[in-house]
């Protein structure tokens, strides 16, 4: 007789966890904008961000005129007409998209407030309701969707579970089949990245660098940098909270098991210890190195080939991994370092000549 079982919230979790886990990756993305121009190997753009920093910082003209000033400077640097220039300007003033990427998925994977239904259970009812209980929230529309979606929480896993497995003789078998489900699907966010002092004041933290340099060429708000940010601590000590509380699950329903062999609990330890997110870039120039020992490099590939190996084999977005290998991918020691050394070691682990040079560009 086949077997029915039903994945439905596993599977679920698993796609918020893993896209938690995505916004947080990109947020050194995301919020490059500034730091690019700075840091640019070309002239022009580290001239325009000289240029902004010096209307930004002018406190004797308006800021109606501020923003004159920098769809001038945009259509100089960009040898663009003022329309173009000022459609410039705003796509590196916008965090609209990010701002509700970030809120989306943390109202989604978020494990300690839950909701009761009320009567009028539409997306207008919730929101009338969330501004008058969260006032502090922009995105009301996107967190009333993810309540109407009644999101699984790890105890609709454990539910899900035991509706599965209805024979307890058969409890082992069920846990390794769960633990194969989730293998790779739980990661332990490096949280002094996104702590909240460190990311407002710290100068060696890379978001607190990333925003600093958004704020000297305007464009960020202190409110929009503030919001973020803190949707980012929250976001990465949800994530890590719920990674913990399954494996923390599945740890117990496998106690549970009466014929649970000392191998098998080994076998779920192993499978499901969480996984250290490691930096994009430092994975990316990691194969882009190891194509290099193949024979595939840009001398003799297209770049967009390149990539498109490396974006399947990490399992993230091309368009991302593309931008970052396009312009140069340069590291910086306190936020690349460690992952360096890491694949560094493993390298030299197996006699590889390969080793990533921290001071390099590539």
């Amino acid at each position: 007789m086949a077997m029915n079982i039903n994945f439905d919230k596993t599977d679920r979790l698993i796609q918020i966890i893993d896209e938690a886990v995505r916004v947080l990756n990109s947020a050194e993305y995301n919020l490059g904008r500034a730091f690019k121009l700075k840091n640019s190997p070309n002239e022009k753009p580290k001239k325009l961000y000289d240029k902004l920093v010096k209307i930004t910082s002018n406190k004797n003209i308006s800021e109606d005129e501020k923003r004159q000033n920098k769809i001038t400077v945009y259509s100089i640097a960009y040898n663009c007409d003022e329309e173009k220039a000022c459609s410039l300007l705003e796509e590196h003033c916008n965090f609209t998209d990010f701002s509700k990427w970030v809120c989306k998925v943390y109202w989604e994977i978020q494990p300690y407030i839950t909701f009761n239904s009320q009567n009028d259970n539409s997306v207008e009812g919730w929101i009338k309701f969330l501004g008058k209980h969260y006032k502090g929230e922009k995105y009301l529309e996107s967190i009333a969707n993810v309540i109407i979606n009644n999101e699984p929480r790890v105890k609709d896993i454990e539910n899900e579970f035991w509706m599965n497995c209805t024979d307890v003789l058969s409890i082992d078998s069920f846990c390794n089949i769960y633990r194969e489900r989730w293998r790779n699907h739980l990661y332990c966010i490096k949280e002094t990245d996104f702590d909240m002092d460190a990311m407002l004041f710290d100068d060696k933290n890379r978001l607190h660098q990333l925003f600093a340099e958004l704020l000297r060429c305007g464009f960020i708000t202190e409110k929009e940098k503030d919001y973020i940010l803190t949707k980012l601590y929250h976001l990465a000590h949800a994530t890590n909270y719920v990674c913990e509380s399954i494996v923390e699950l599945l740890k117990k329903l496998r106690a549970s098991a009466i014929s649970a062999t000392k191998e098998s609990k080994e076998a779920t330890e192993t499978a499901n210890s969480p996984i250290v997110a490691k930096s994009s870039k430092v994975q990316l120039v990691a194969i882009i190195e190891i194509l290099k020992v193949a024979g595939i490099d840009k001398s003799n590939t297209d770049l967009t080939k390149i990539v498109r190996i490396a974006a399947f084999i990490m399992g993230k977005s091309y368009k991302g991994l593309y931008n970052d290998a396009n312009k140069g991918i340069s590291f910086n020691k306190s936020f690349h370092q460690k992952d360096i050394d890491e694949i560094n070691q493993l390298f030299k682990d197996v006699n590889s000549a390969i080793n990533i040079d921290i001071n390099k560009d590539y």
